[in-house]
């Protein structure tokens, strides 16, 4: 009976030691609460960045997992300690959810910021197309020469060719615009900018 009460203390001790490392685990995926993506490329290091926080805790998982199977061998064995040790089992529980649920709709919110910010790349670069061919389009010029003509209708086709080669970018603005440019961070990031489109 006094090596089991040894071997239950040796357990005990284990598992508070696991218990706290898999609570470290959980509070080092804080996060970011208040991210700072100004273009595409900042939310494309920003993804990284939450990857990388993805892998880190996948890589630790096998910890949390002894930590709470631990737990549960302790509490089969009756330990003087059960109800504590149930508490911290349901709060290690509720953390690794919490944090797995905060990644995923971080995720989801840094998808959306990339359609955004790609949408406004996209209008800017669509929007200045159109400038560069008001010009043309205006032009009350029919030619004075056969030559001067021919080349009019020269003009005129490498438009018509130019606007069907934009005309997938266009479409693309359009199944963008279904994204709300005004998508609110899930965890209430004030400062965050979202760009003007």
């Amino acid at each position: 009976m006094h090596t089991w009460g040894t071997a239950s203390a040796r357990g005990q001790g284990w598992w508070e030691l696991h218990l706290e490392g898999g609570l470290k685990v959980l509070s080092v995926a804080q996060l970011p609460a208040c991210n700072r993506s100004r273009d595409v490329s900042s939310v494309e290091v920003l993804m990284n960045y939450h990857q990388g926080l993805k892998t880190e805790l996948e890589a630790r998982m096998p910890e949390l997992t002894a930590c709470q199977e631990l737990g549960r061998s302790l509490l089969l064995n009756k330990s003087a300690m059960a109800d504590e040790i149930q508490a911290q089992l349901g709060k290690l529980g509720t953390r690794k959810e919490e944090v797995s649920d905060k990644w995923d709709r971080h995720w989801e919110w840094l998808q959306q910021m990339l359609e955004v910010h790609q949408f406004a790349q996209e209008a800017v670069a669509a929007d200045a197309w159109l400038t560069a061919q008001e010009p043309l389009l205006q032009s009350r010029e029919l030619g004075s020469s056969v030559d001067e003509v021919e080349q009019l209708i020269r003009r005129h086709e490498a438009f018509r060719k130019a606007a069907a080669a934009w005309e997938e970018r266009f479409s693309s603005l359009r199944r963008l615009t279904t994204v709300s440019t005004h998508i609110p961070h899930p965890y209430r990031c004030p400062h965050t900018h979202h760009p003007s489109v």
